[in-house]
């Protein structure tokens, strides 16, 4: 598993016979080294042990092989959940978090096969595969288990956190449309009041004489300051009564 998302897998291919193993891969490069060095060893035990042996020791490394990767992938779930929390979030965190789900689901597509493997192993006579070897590789079939069981644990994580980033997002969208929605229920009796002495009616009649009931407010000295006062007492009410029923509050 590489910082950037990416799960590095090999197809390794084991033949067994009474006195011989034979691997195939594509890449030298894998988490057999450990093993060979032992095989290097003229004193290790491996090498006195019975090909069947030697081929339960090859899965189980690559078995073993599996924990650091779900270490890996745990820690970065745990990152990603830290981000949700965060005020600077990226914008891609949701597309960070579908991809380490199909990591995870790519994981178990690679260990079901193996476990899968083993059990048939387990199912075999005792003439082919003795009880003593059976012994080893229900050990290493308890472990695929584990890896599976891990695996579904980060599957079902992951999802939840999927759920938890979209809960969040929402809230977040909802207090945004709240705070838009107080401007706008500010601006409207502002926007009636200011809409209501900009119309233009006639102010005298055809002899010249002024209409005294068509907006006298427009010919007092004290008007305009009037009309800001009227204004500012309308959002300075409508912000109290905001506060008294808690919308202005961020909790």
């Amino acid at each position: 598993f590489t910082s950037d998302l990416e799960i590095n897998d090999d197809q390794l291919s084991i033949f067994t016979g009474p006195n011989y193993v034979l691997c195939f891969q594509d890449d030298y490069d894998d988490c057999l080294e450990v093993l060979r060095n032992r095989l290097r060893a003229n004193l290790s035990q491996l090498r006195r042990k019975s090909s069947g042996y030697l081929a339960y020791a090859l899965t189980d490394v690559v078995l073993d092989h599996y924990y650091p990767t779900m270490a890996a992938i745990g820690d970065y779930i745990e990152n990603l959940e830290d981000s949700i929390f965060t005020e600077r979030r990226e914008r891609r965190l949701l597309n960070r978090i579908l991809r380490i789900k199909k990591d995870v689901v790519r994981f178990r597509r690679l260990v079901y096969p193996e476990r899968d493997k083993i059990a048939e192993i387990l199912r075999l006579p005792d003439e082919i595969v003795p009880e003593e070897l059976k012994t080893y590789y229900r050990d290493a079939y308890d472990h695929a288990i584990q890896a599976l069981d891990l695996a579904e644990s980060y599957r079902d994580n992951i999802s939840s956190l999927a759920d938890l980033y979209l809960s969040d997002q929402s809230n977040r969208m909802n207090e945004v449309m709240k705070v838009l929605t107080i401007i706008s229920s500010i601006f409207i009796p502002l926007s009636f009041v200011v809409g209501l002495y900009g119309m233009n009616f006639q102010h005298e009649d055809t002899h010249g004489h002024v209409l005294p009931l068509n907006m006298p407010e427009l010919y007092s000295p004290l008007g305009y300051p009037i009309l800001l006062g009227v204004l500012a007492v309308i959002v300075a009410g409508q912000l109290f009564y905001f506060w008294r029923k808690g919308w202005l509050s961020s909790d």
